[in-house]
């Protein structure tokens, strides 16, 4: 009985155990599914994950074409940056080639993009950087040559190297094929370039934009523009007195429409009737002209003329900018018959009120010296506002224009045209650097800046005219008057004094790199500041063979 009760028992057991097994291995196969799918789940995945990453990596860099947008309206543009400025304390120009200097630094993307803004246009202003330069673009492995399209030379240049300097800008010119700007003004009259030095150099197809101010024997100059003409567009040259037994040889300018003239003792007027100007439509000299030889050429050349520029800037006989060009109202010849076409007069405040029947933009010069100068100016608009309908019928607008005799920027009334700014919605201002700014109003431009060293405001010119007064009152003056008198003109002159107020933070642009002040308190002398003059390189220029 016992024994066929144990051999049931051990019978259940192996047929639970039998069905228990049967049961594992389906739910052995129902796990294999699920890992099987959840495998191709995880596979379906990872193709995802792959195909995103390639689609869209993880950012880095903006695209090239992005940041050179990005530059193109960060960095102030070179037609508004004169280069002359540089040898100035705190130059605008010096801040703009730190900046630029500064994106190249970044990273590679960044200096692949911003070598451009850099090389655009090359400024000689040491005599030994034209041959550092050539260096640079014979040994770079990149297309520098390609980048460079304005040339100038702002350096005084020694007597025994200027044939060499004639040899290297034709090398310069010769290797580069997109320099289409050429401006030489590095002379003084008392060392005017020899008969031998011809710049014949600057006679190439590509070179359409010519300046010349600098004194050239005048058969030398009559030579080059000879040889120019087929090729020039925009000419400024620095016209030298004509001896009488030279003969003039008539020339044709195909292409000239722009033509800036610097008179110095009747150096134009022998040109006037040899040259042949069809295109000319811009007209640009200064008070040395006179009102005789413009009535002159206007009638020779003037049928095309739209635009007349009468500067109040001076070319000096050290051939520098005037530095003390003193407000006097000026006149103006009536042009009505010899200049049928012309629209855009730039003046500099005149005595009597102008009379045309075409003009229909009038700008005038105020000068940021001049003690209420603006002022004056408005008033004598506002005079002259009844009669302007009968003096000039065509006139649309009147516009104020800011003028330093330390930065005369003869072109801003082409760069910034009067039609730009005609209602109070339409007014802009261009931001060149942290402190100083282009503002452009209805009938006004002003540039909002830090006063020059040295610079005279309102406030110093009034201060300075109560103490001349109180002197006048004092017929004998006690030492304590003194003393007193001294102290206010030390407050009031308007001089430079070197204080921590006056250091730049974090601007530098000194050769060794160390931060300098614009005044050095110990030798009593401006630092000029130039990013051309840098320890850490071989050359003026960044040397890239090495990329």
């Amino acid at each position: 009985m016992d024994d066929s009760f144990s051999e049931e028992s051990d019978e259940t057991k192996i047929a639970r155990l039998k069905r228990e097994i049967r049961c594992l291995k389906m739910r052995n196969e129902d796990l294999i599914d699920e890992l099987t799918d959840s495998r191709g789940e995880l596979n379906a995945c990872n193709q995802i994950f792959h195909d995103i990453s390639t689609l869209r990596k993880p950012f880095s860099q903006p695209p090239p074409e992005i940041l050179h947008s990005i530059f193109e309206r960060t960095i102030p543009p070179s037609f508004l940056i004169s280069s002359s400025d540089s040898f100035l304390p705190n130059s605008l120009w010096c801040h703009v080639q730190e900046q630029k200097h500064a994106i190249l630094n970044v990273c590679r993307t960044w200096y692949m993009v911003g070598l451009p803004f850099l090389y655009e246009v090359v400024s000689i202003r040491r005599i030994y950087q034209l041959s550092h330069l050539l260096r640079t673009l014979k040994y770079s492995s990149l297309s520098l040559k390609e980048m460079i399209q304005k040339v100038e030379v702002l350096c005084l240049t020694p007597d025994w190297y200027r044939q060499h300097l004639e040899y290297q800008l034709k090398g310069l010119f010769d290797i580069c094929p997109r320099i289409s700007s050429f401006s030489y003004a590095s002379e003084s009259p008392r060392c005017p370039l020899p008969p031998t030095i011809q710049l014949t150099a600057l006679v190439v197809p590509n070179i359409t934009h010519l300046e010349l101010i600098t004194y050239i024997e005048f058969d030398s100059l009559q030579n080059l523009l000879h040889l120019a003409s087929p090729h020039v567009v925009s000419l400024s040259i620095l016209s030298p007195p004509a001896p009488s037994d030279t003969a003039i040889v008539d020339t044709l300018f195909r292409r000239l429409e722009d033509l800036t003239l610097w008179e110095r003792g009747g150096g134009v007027g022998p040109f006037i009737r040899s040259w042949k100007l069809p295109r000319l439509k811009r007209l640009t000299f200064d008070s040395d002209f006179g009102e005789v030889r413009l009535k002159k050429f206007c009638e020779v050349h003037g049928a095309g003329l739209q635009y007349l520029h009468f500067t109040r800037a001076n070319y000096t006989l050290e051939g520098c900018w005037h530095t003390d060009l003193h407000y006097r109202p000026r006149l103006f010849p009536d042009l009505s018959e010899s200049c049928p076409i012309l629209q855009h007069i730039v003046v500099p405040l005149l005595a009597e009120p102008l009379i045309y029947k075409s003009v229909k933009w009038v700008d005038v010069w105020v000068s940021d010296r001049t003690l209420n100068e603006a002022q004056i100016v408005r008033n004598s608009l506002q005079s002259t506002a009844l009669s302007a309908n009968f003096n000039l019928p065509a006139l649309k607008g009147v516009r104020l224009l800011p003028y330093s005799e330390l930065e005369p920027r003869l072109n801003l009334p082409l760069l910034l045209p009067p039609t730009l700014v005609s209602t109070t919605s339409d007014s802009f201002a261009i931001r060149l650097s942290s402190d100083v700014i282009i503002r452009h109003d209805v009938g006004e431009i002003r540039w909002i800046k830090p006063a020059c060293a040295g610079h005279l405001d309102e406030a110093d010119l009034k201060a300075q005219k109560r103490n001349d007064a109180l002197e006048e009152e004092i017929d004998e003056p006690n030492d304590t008057l003194e003393e007193d008198n001294d102290d206010s003109d030390s407050d009031s002159d308007g001089s430079f004094i070197p204080d921590d107020s006056d250091s730049e933070d974090g601007t530098d642009y000194s050769s060794d790199g160390s931060t300098d002040q614009d005044w050095d308190p110990i030798t009593k002398e401006l630092v000029v500041k130039d990013w051309m003059l840098m320890d850490g390189l071989d050359t003026d220029f960044l040397r890239l063979h090495d990329l």
